[in-house]
């Protein structure tokens, strides 16, 4: 049976009418729709047990997600992307998020410098960019939110994205071409500190701007790290907008914790300028050297 067909059957049993396909991949098993029960709409992710990759992000995007839906006391605040139910058939995984009318703080359609894999996650929607200052209080009760719940209710939480213990120096320092023992002392300053729930995901396309609320989705990589991570992921990856990165930093940093902020920012360069060294092409990699995040990796404590 090809996967489409599965996909009907699947929305069939669940007596769900799909609204609109997003997004769909045969070739790996990966689909996502807008879908209705008859009383509400809901975001349906599907993909195959099979592909490994895949299962697993969805499998902990469902399992965290509802840990968090679980501790959620108001109904009348959206925070976070929250699940409906979720389960597995003999050869595909699913999960139901509720649905949000609104847009996505990246632009989908605007053109993009350079043929980097992480540019698209770059450019900012149009329509937002000239409200930094709203867009990021609004982020902020978000992240209250998240920061003031316990970590210890995330379900393998102690498990962070942005670990260093498996990275080699000496091949790192070559990919970059200058040494890196003061970054990584400066990237474990902080270790074990101001734990609160991470997202480790905070990009533009997994912001979505409602008419009275900013929601955090994809919560896949959800984990108990320090808070700043958050704070210095999306600052990262507004490297286009000064003016949003300036807002960022009045927001959320105080002259007492620039230091950690730093600290938060190196160990997310290294982990990713690490990871793209094992998992790129020599294309791709060459495009990260010549990315302003190289910038940041040479003198960290210049960038604020």
């Amino acid at each position: 049976m090809k996967f489409r067909d599965k996909i009907n059957l699947l929305q069939k049993n669940l007596n769900l009418k799909e609204i609109e396909l997003i997004s769909f991949d045969e070739a790996n098993g990966v689909s996502i729709s807008v879908v209705s029960d008859n009383h509400e709409k809901l975001l349906l992710k599907v993909c195959l047990v099979g592909d490994k990759l895949n299962y697993h992000r969805y499998k902990n995007e469902a399992i965290k997600t509802l840990a968090l839906t679980q501790e959620q006391t108001r109904d009348d605040v959206n925070y976070f992307s929250q699940l409906s139910r979720f389960n597995q058939t003999d050869d595909l995984f699913w999960l139901c998020r509720k649905f949000y009318h609104g847009d996505v703080l990246c632009s989908e359609t605007k053109g993009i410098d350079g043929k980097f894999a992480l540019d698209r996650y770059y450019v900012l929607s149009d329509k937002y960019i000239s409200q930094p200052k709203k867009i990021i209080l609004k982020l902020r009760e978000s992240l209250d939110y998240l920061w003031g719940l316990s970590p210890a209710i995330i379900p393998g939480g102690e498990k962070i994205r942005f670990d260093l213990t498996e990275v080699d120096q000496f091949k790192l320092e070559k990919y970059v071409d200058f040494q890196l023992g003061e970054q990584l002392k400066l990237a474990k300053e902080f270790d074990g500190k101001n734990i609160a729930i991470s997202v480790s995901d905070l990009v533009p396309p997994n912001i979505i701007i409602s008419e009275n609320d900013i929601i955090i989705s994809d919560l896949e990589w959800l984990c108990q790290d320090n808070k700043f991570i958050d704070v210095a992921y999306f600052w990262l990856f507004l490297n286009r907008y000064p003016n949003w990165q300036k807002e960022l930093i009045n927001e959320f940093v105080q002259p007492e914790n620039r230091i950690e902020f730093i600290s938060a920012l190196t160990r997310i360069l290294l982990w990713w300028f690490d990871f793209v060294r094992r998992k790129f092409s020599e294309s791709q990699q060459k495009l990260l050297l010549d990315s302003i995040w190289l910038e940041y990796l040479k003198d960290p404590k210049k960038v604020i």
